[in-house]
């Protein structure tokens, strides 16, 4: 495994995918290290004695093996681990690191065993300055004042006050994205969730893509930031950044859905996800069915949320003899105050099976994204019979976005009419 993220060094989101499928497959894989790491991902041995995969310095963004691996041989020959950031800028050889090398490597959280993050970034000089005036003194034959003592003596070192403060992990996952491809930080749920392999479906970003538009698919990630927004006709829904193990997706979260599963999109919670994939350009999006929040395998179970099972899109209500009329939208009175009002699609059956197939898919995904009380049915005219069939349990909610997003769907002889009940 590790020679295969080795294959991907500098190549963040492939880096990405295979340290997602290495955590599916019970490979934990560690975060960079300062002390632990070397220049590439090799295998550790933990105190459990199960073997992890450690990020290599190298591999992280903006840092190359020319500039970590002077200071990686260095730190071989010194008396082991340091405890300090000073006692590290005076035992090992930091002449190839630049600033930049050095930023970043803290935001990866390579340097996280001597402090805060933030802390130690605002003190990025103070450090250089410090290790270069180590070094100088190393390799010079100047001593100081203290080496007349011999060992007796340590020559002090100056010290560094990083200030106080701490880090948010929602930052410190956004710069584990940027420079890892991964995020290590408030992610032990997500992780646990991986180790379930297929049972906690699409945990990776690198897993969808475009191809995928119109497939229904399940994914457990966490919830990173939501934003309420409204449709033309004042319908609320949810747009919630779901963080998976190597990126995020916009997951859209419909009126009904949100009604179903109140509590469940806060920012940190993590969530199990039923929902269509929906790709414009290059940009993917999930538009979600069900979800119901992850449990850790024997945890408490909570207050279960849940939303109602989807089901088979019609059923067969019966067949009849009947007359087929062509034609476009015709709608009966609108008076406002309907109840019941039923939303009757047509059809005619062609050679083409799976054109018929794919229409019907259309059709049914865009009811779905639109449920509320008015009923469906579906005639399709086939053989000189029309066969009526009706949707007996989701029902939906027609409006004239619906009737316009309808209108654009269907094709052919395929049209809608819409009917107010008693």
């Amino acid at each position: 495994m590790a020679c295969l993220l080795n294959a991907y060094a500098g190549n963040t989101d492939k880096t990405a995918t295979a340290v997602a499928e290495c955590k599916r497959v019970g490979f934990a894989v560690l975060p960079p290290d300062i002390q632990r790491s070397q220049s590439q991902f090799t295998l550790e041995k933990q105190h459990d004695g199960r073997t992890a995969i450690r990020f290599g310095l190298s591999n992280v963004k903006n840092v190359g093996a020319g500039s970590v691996v002077p200071f990686i041989e260095s730190r071989a020959e010194s008396d082991g681990p340091v405890a300090t950031i000073e006692e590290l800028c005076r035992g090992t050889d930091m002449s190839g690191v630049t600033r930049k090398t050095l930023e970043s490597l803290v935001k990866a959280g390579a340097f996280d065993r001597f402090g805060d993050r933030g802390g130690i970034i605002s003190s990025i000089d103070r450090i250089r300055s410090l290790a270069q005036s180590e070094a100088t003194l190393r390799n010079s034959d100047q001593t100081s004042m203290f080496d007349m003592f011999g060992e007796s003596v340590t020559t002090p070192l100056a010290s560094i006050e990083f200030p106080e403060g701490t880090t948010p992990d929602s930052e410190k996952k956004g710069w584990e994205l940027e420079l890892l491809g991964v995020a290590f930080s408030g992610t032990k749920r997500l992780d646990i969730a991986a180790q379930g392999g297929k049972t906690n479906g699409v945990m990776s970003r690198g897993q969808i893509t475009t191809a995928m538009s119109g497939s229904k698919i399940t994914l457990t990630g966490q919830i990173a930031s939501t934003t309420k927004r409204s449709t033309k006709t004042g319908k609320p829904y949810l747009i919630a950044t779901l963080a998976l193990l190597d990126g995020e997706i916009d997951v859209f979260v419909w009126d009904n859905v949100m009604a179903e599963t109140p509590g469940l999109w806060e920012t940190g919670s993590t969530v199990v996800i039923t929902g269509t994939v929906k790709a414009i350009d290059d940009r993917v999006s999930i538009s979600c069915l069900t979800a119901t929040p992850y449990r850790v395998p024997g945890e408490e179970p909570t207050t279960p949320v849940t939303t109602p099972q989807v089901p088979e899109p019609f059923a067969t209500n019966g067949a009849s003899n009947g007359s087929w009329t062509n034609g476009g939208v015709a709608t009966t009175s609108g008076n406002g105050n309907r109840t019941h009002s039923r939303l009757k699609l047509k059809m005619r059956e062609t050679e083409n099976s799976m054109a018929d197939r794919r229409l019907l898919e259309d059709i049914s995904r865009l009811l779905l994204d639109h449920q509320g009380d008015d009923e469906v049915s579906l005639e399709i005219a086939s053989n000189g019979q029309v066969f009526t069939l009706d949707w007996t349990v989701v029902r939906v909610r027609i409006t004239p976005e619906l009737e316009s997003m309808l209108g654009e769907t269907l094709r052919g002889e395929a049209h809608f009419v819409v009917e107010d009940g008693a």
